[in-house]
């Protein structure tokens, strides 16, 4: 019996020690993987489960220490607390200096501090929501919101004349597919529309009438999609450096269907030096709750600012919870 035992022991450490490193260690150096070629894909397809593999990986770690084997079990526990606080960084490093009010900075400089405000909502609807579409629309015309920006708008398209009679001015749903669409209490600027990337009406940008920030809203492919995502990454890009060339604060918002640790979303950021606010929002799934993944967000830069950013729609039948979020800026350039 007791050789049994130490047999079963054995078997079971054996096969401890293979699932703990085949967890742990290719989740530590996930974010050092290169973004090219068969470990970009694998990377690119295990980035919005990290955190969740690093937790396995300590579970494990624990477990098999806890048959004995403490030195090699607390090695592993070190690896995976490590791999916790990489993506932790990565974040932590692209979240906007915490400053002072925006007029308050103004004043300081010297200058006559006159700092505006819109309340901005972002949501991806889900095209197949079952929820029954004059609620959607109610719910939207609830809100209070200055803009709002759906994607997968699909289940609006019927609402739209109802959804005017607070928001009258509106972009999209022209296209078959009614992926983006644009509602505001506030007039566009000349030239505002939804472009076409690597399906219809993915990106637009545009400015409010009387309003100073450029806004960004796009619904990006998922990243592992090969050809689809460099196109929608060459609009993103475009759009954004004609943004920055104008001088006025910006906000991005969308679906990037990557993570905030993301290669992806962590490039677009360093390169075109834009921010959170605050920690990202999980928002997805949304059965998840805060214990989801953020791959909806709210970036701003040049000036812009978001405060009191948090979840919004959650019982609105989608898979995503969407955002909500205050956009400051001062007037004074």
């Amino acid at each position: 019996m007791r050789y049994d035992r130490q047999l079963r022991t054995a078997f079971l450490s054996g096969v401890l020690f293979c699932l703990t490193c085949g967890v742990v260690l290719p989740a530590a150096s996930l974010l050092f993987w290169p973004d090219k070629g068969i470990l970009g894909l694998f990377r690119l397809l295990l980035e919005g489960v990290l955190p969740y593999m690093l937790l396995l990986g300590l579970g494990l770690s624990i477990w098999f220490a806890a048959l004995g084997h403490w030195r090699l079990g607390g090695l592993f526990a070190i690896v995976a607390a490590i791999g916790m606080v990489l993506p932790i960084l990565s974040v932590t490093q692209r979240l906007q200096p915490a400053p002072a009010d925006l007029a308050a900075s103004s004043a300081l400089a010297g200058q006559s501090a006159q700092t505006s405000h819109l309340d901005v909502i972002w949501i991806n609807l889900l095209f197949e929501n079952l929820q029954p579409p004059s609620y959607l629309a109610r719910a939207l015309l609830n809100s209070g919101a200055d803009l709002i920006v759906v994607a997968e708008a699909e289940p609006l398209r019927d609402m739209r004349d109802m959804l005017a009679e607070v928001y009258p001015h509106q972009l999209g749903c022209a296209a078959k597919a009614c992926n983006l669409l644009v509602l505001s209490r506030v007039p566009f600027e000349d030239g505002a529309k939804i472009q076409k990337t690597s399906r219809p009406e993915t990106i637009t940008r545009f400015q409010l009438v009387g309003h100073t920030p450029t806004i960004i809203a796009t619904h990006l492919v998922k990243p592992w999609y090969a050809g689809f995502i460099s196109v929608d990454e060459w609009y993103l890009e475009t759009y954004t450096e004609a943004a920055q060339a104008e001088g006025r604060p910006i906000l991005v918002m969308g679906d990037f269907n990557t993570p905030a640790w993301g290669k992806l979303l962590q490039t677009y950021m360093q390169t075109y030096d834009l921010y959170w606010s605050q920690w990202p929002v999980a928002t997805w799934p949304v059965v998840a709750a805060g214990a989801g993944v953020a791959i909806d967000h709210m970036l701003v830069g040049d000036g812009a600012r978001l405060q009191n950013q948090r979840a919004f729609g959650v019982n609105l039948g989608s898979n995503h919870r969407g955002l909500r979020a205050d956009l400051y800026w001062s007037d004074n350039g």
